[in-house]
């Protein structure tokens, strides 16, 4: 028998044009068969719905009105609405009868999720319904067959989120009026609440295919392919706080001091800042350490100790360590000071790229028309998933002062140079937007009918835009030279501010051929 694709009950309209023009010795004939028939079998899965994609089933003669040659033949029919009733009923329950359904009856739906429809009866019988998919990436089962004589194929399951959807079942072989069930439509790209951790999102699901109307059928149409199932937005990002660890040393260690008499004593550099680690926030570079501070009495030059550099922040939008300062000098009763010179800022880290989306999945083909049948449409291809927004980058690490020449008044007092800033570090790139799903293409048409229309492809993701640059850290101050304002330390110069990351690329419009 022929089944209506909008239908979710399992029961199956016939065709109008059964009786206009095959008579109604063959559907008065269906429930006497079913005494003398055996069982078909049938297995699958519960009905999926497929609201936007109808065709004609057998004998529907609600559905044939304007043409015998196709789909789009529509007519209320309240005679063929109580006619085919009883007949539909009689196939449904002969479904179940063992050894009986071997020969006539419906196909039986699938019930567990996923599973194929049943095939109808060899020799009479409509296909059942394939079972929507449940879990994510599960497929919509396939719809079953019609028998050779009598009956549509049933249609195709929807998908699970990312699956595909189920083809839809061949009408039958000598069918006059048997259809092609309609292809299931694939489910939208799966989109974990935690990714990673309830797994990762996943582009659309294929839509079906369209079931064929039989090789040797009049009048039957082909099924509609399903449509593809869009792809999932990719995420806008923000630098993560967790997953970076700050540098080691934190601080690093400080230069050596002293007191020199009668002599001269350069002090110790400051050791440098340890580099962030990992991914995040908390990856900061350690500070440099400061400089020594040198004392001489009676020498002729003390000279403070050079500040550790700032450690370098890590990926993930980490600031950039500071430098250390610079150690003072004091030459006493005699010889003069030089003031150590800050160390340098580090750089800041570059922030996180925003995801790209997924693919929208391509639309399922459409199913061929019987000899004077119209061919099915080909189903749209889902849209593709936008690109995720760029992390912000790193601010770089301010420069250390330079150490001052202090205490007693000398021309040669010189103070040390403020280290240079840190620059920022660079935002994210922009995810790219992923590619819509390809159109399915319409089913061949019969000797007279209309071939299916292609479905329309799927639009393209949108870029994601880039993240700004972090900002560049300040430089130090120059140390001051007591008695010699002219000696007063050089400051550093300013980091540079980090470079704004590059957008994405947009997706193609239908450029997901699939699989």
């Amino acid at each position: 028998m022929g089944k209506n694709a909008t239908s979710n009950t399992g029961r199956r309209p016939m065709r109008a044009a059964g009786i206009a023009v095959a008579g109604a010795g063959l559907m008065l004939s269906a429930p006497a068969a079913a005494l003398f028939a055996t069982p078909a079998a049938a297995h699958a899965a519960p009905v999926a719905p497929i609201p936007t994609q109808g065709s004609c089933a057998t004998l529907d003669l609600s559905c044939l009105g304007s043409s015998i040659f196709g789909d789009g033949m529509s007519t209320s029919n309240p005679l063929a609405s109580l006619f085919s009733n009883p007949i539909e009923l009689v196939l449904d329950v002969a479904g179940f009868i063992p050894i009986l359904n071997i020969f006539v009856g419906n196909g039986i739906p699938g019930i567990l999720p996923g599973t194929d429809g049943g095939n109808g009866g060899f020799f009479i019988g409509s296909g059942g319904d394939g079972a929507r998919g449940l879990l994510p990436g599960e497929n919509g089962g396939n719809g079953g067959n019609a028998g050779l004589f009598w009956g549509s194929g049933g249609n195709g399951g929807h998908g699970g989120a990312g699956g595909s959807g189920g083809n839809g079942g061949d009408g039958g072989l000598f069918a006059l009026f048997g259809s092609g069930g309609n292809g299931g439509n694939g489910g939208n790209g799966y989109d974990p609440l935690i990714e990673g951790l309830l797994g990762e999102k996943s582009p659309g699901g294929r839509g079906g295919n369209g079931g064929s109307a039989g090789q040797f059928a009049f009048f039957g149409s082909g099924g509609n392919g399903g449509n593809g199932g869009a792809g999932v937005n990719g995420a806008n990002r923000n630098d993560p706080l967790l997953g970076g660890t700050p540098g080691d040393p934190l601080l690093g260690e400080f230069g050596t001091s002293g007191i020199e008499i009668g002599g001269n004593i350069v002090a110790g550099d400051g050791g440098d800042g340890g580099d962030g680690t990992g991914t995040g926030r908390l990856g900061f570079g350690g500070r440099g350490g400061f400089g020594g501070e040198a004392v001489a009495v009676g020498g002729l030059k003390a000279v403070g100790g050079n500040g550790g550099n700032g450690g370098n922040g890590a990926n993930g939008g980490a600031d950039g360590g500071h430098g250390g300062t610079g150690g003072f000098a004091i030459a006493a009763v005699t010889g003069h000071g030089e003031g150590g010179n800050g160390g340098n800022g580090g750089n800041g880290g570059n922030g996180v790229d925003g995801e790209n989306g997924t693919t929208g999945g391509p639309g399922g083909n459409g199913g061929a028309g019987g000899i004077l049948g119209d061919g099915g449409r080909g189903g749209a291809g889902g849209a593709g998933g936008n690109g995720g927004d760029g992390a912000v980058g790193g601010a770089g690490g301010h420069g250390g002062g330079g150490g001052s020449a202090i205490i007693i008044d000398h021309a040669q007092n010189r103070g040390g140079n403020g280290g240079d800033g840190g620059d920022g570090g660079s935002g994210g790139n922009g995810g790219n937007g992923a590619n819509g799903g390809a159109a399915g293409k319409g089913g061949a048409a019969g000797f007279l009918g209309t071939p299916g229309v292609n479905g329309v492809v799927g639009k393209g993701g949108v870029a994601g835009k880039g993240g700004a640059g972090g900002k560049g850290g300040k430089g130090g101050e120059g140390g001051s030279a007591a008695g010699a304002p002219d000696n007063t330390g050089s400051t550093g110069a300013d980091g540079d501010d980090g470079p704004s990351g590059s957008n994405g690329s947009n997706g193609v419009d239908g450029g997901n051929t699939g699989t």
